[in-house]
């Protein structure tokens, strides 16, 4: 009888170290693995800051983190969604326009960009002259 019960302690130890071993395998191989992100507030396990989002008055709380911080960009994580916080027109700026082919997630077309030798996508037609005929309009960026 006691040998029963000594037999189904190490079987549960062993479940639980293989269970650990994994989990600390994949933090330090596959989680880990990812860019770094801004910092942010202390998150909790499993609910990250979902408890801590505000629900009124938003931008005055990231605002008071990103002050609390130092920085205009800060990363919340509500339940394993990663949510990006920009507080000052610079960060946007510098995010959303100067580094705009890092962040798109428009396909990368390799017959136009590289073979035909267009630098820019033809489904953003910001910009160009919509006064040309529709053949033209379509290939104005070439004389920019």
């Amino acid at each position: 009888m006691t040998l029963n019960l000594v037999m189904e302690i190490l079987d549960k130890l062993a479940l639980t170290a293989f269970v650990l071993v994994l989990i600390l395998y994949f933090q330090k191989f596959y989680w880990a693995r990812s860019l770094p992100l801004p910092p942010g507030p202390r998150r909790l396990p499993l609910l990250g800051n979902l408890l801590q989002l505000p629900t009124s008055f938003e931008w005055e709380k990231y605002h008071k983190w990103c002050l609390e911080l130092g920085t205009d960009i800060i990363h919340l994580d509500a339940a394993g969604v990663s949510i990006i916080v920009l507080d000052s027109m610079e960060a946007a700026v510098e995010l959303v326009e100067r580094r705009s082919t890092i962040y798109s997630s428009r396909p990368h077309s390799v017959m136009l960009n590289e073979l035909m030798g267009h630098e820019r996508n033809f489904g953003t037609v910001a910009g160009m002259d919509t006064s040309l005929p529709l053949p033209h309009f379509f290939c104005d960026f070439q004389l920019l």
